[in-house]
């Protein structure tokens, strides 16, 4: 049986002006729940690597910010 902890993570991919960048993000919190990477970042646990649409609510409401957003992709994917 294979142990969640040794499983490879989705790399995160950044693009800027022609420029690509994957990282591999370590941390000791994995989910997989867009709603509970949104509640883990409002509470301060760290990034969450979502779609916009999933993190406007805590934007507008002022309980997310952005982070690295001339890394993020100008479609309506993934930011940071």
């Amino acid at each position: 049986m294979d142990d969640f902890r040794s499983a490879p993570l989705y790399r995160w991919e950044f693009e800027r002006r022609g420029e690509e960048s994957v990282v591999d993000v370590p941390g000791p919190l994995r989910l997989d729940s867009v709603e509970m990477m949104v509640v883990a970042a409002e509470k301060g646990l760290g990034l969450a690597y979502i779609p916009l649409i999933a993190a406007q609510d805590g934007l507008s409401a002022g309980r997310l910010k952005m982070a690295l957003e001339d890394w993020c992709p100008p479609i309506d994917g993934l930011c940071l």
